[in-house]
């Protein structure tokens, strides 16, 4: 009876596709490594893509601000300071992703534009920016900066409003998540490569030994136990393995002893 249920579980227990959930294994750590590593690298890419875009186009409003407020320091609105208009349109020439840049005083009226301000929510931005500060806001195709300007007694008179396009940066940064996710695919696949096969080749001694230890079991079910040699699995596990053979070829023969009593027994009671 015990026969069986041993060859049976003894069936069941496949070693040659050991190497296989090895690999496995291994490849949904080195997967989920590979990916957070590319997730945080394309993180930290945005931020910096996003922050030295902001970065430039804060300098350029700071220095339409300064080019105002000399003109105020010498009796010059915004309006009749000359070098005001052409600074803009060069500025504008220089930054490709410029949408509009606008001067706009604190009744709420744009003093000189270039480009068009798509709507008047710089108003409220305006009114609750405090002194020595600037706002940034964002709508679904521009990225918006506004930055007060003040006048000779360092009262909030107007402010410089330049919005550069949002849909070009996000572009990309999509550009360089689909760069990532390439070069993830091509880790996914050689690291797929070198894992598998080197886990096949890992497997190969230890599938050879564990194929003899099943054969010395299988052996120690039909009374024929054979030793294994000391280096199969370390000496030790070798020695193991022999006094388990030992072991169920005793057992084996002691169910078959009651088996057979228990079957004269019950052919006595019979007769």
């Amino acid at each position: 009876m015990i026969a069986p249920i041993i060859k049976k579980a003894k069936r069941t227990n496949n070693s040659d596709n050991l190497w296989w959930h090895i690999g496995i294994l291994l490849m949904l750590v080195i997967a989920f490594v590979l990916s957070l590593i590319s997730f945080l690298n394309y993180s930290n890419y945005r931020k910096t893509y996003l922050d030295l875009n902001f970065t430039r186009y804060l300098i350029m409003g700071k220095d339409l601000r300064q080019t105002i407020e000399t003109g105020l320091n010498i009796g010059l609105s915004a309006s009749e300071n000359t070098n005001l208009r052409p600074t803009m349109k060069e500025l504008a020439k220089r930054q490709n992703d410029t949408r509009y840049i606008a001067i706009v005083n604190d009744v709420g009226g744009i003093v000189i534009k270039e480009g068009e301000i798509p709507d008047d929510n710089w108003k409220t931005r305006f009114t609750q920016t405090e002194n020595d500060a600037y706002w940034r806001a964002t709508d679904a195709e521009t990225f918006q900066i506004g930055m007060p300007f003040y006048n000779n007694f360092n009262i909030k008179i107007g402010a410089v409003i330049i919005g550069y396009d949002r849909v070009v940066i996000e572009a990309a940064t999509s550009d360089m998540l689909r760069k990532l996710a390439l070069n993830l695919l091509q880790s996914l696949i050689l690291s797929a490569a070198v894992i598998f096969a080197g886990a096949y080749l890992l497997t190969r001694k230890l599938k050879r030994e564990l194929a003899v230890i099943d054969k010395n079991i299988e052996a120690s079910l039909n009374d024929e136990p054979q030793n294994l040699a000391e280096g199969a699995l370390g000496s030790h596990v070798a020695w193991d393995i022999n006094a388990f053979a030992i072991l169920s070829r005793d057992i084996v023969h002691e169910m078959k002893l009651l088996e057979l009593e228990c079957k004269t027994t019950v052919n006595g009671d019979k007769t």
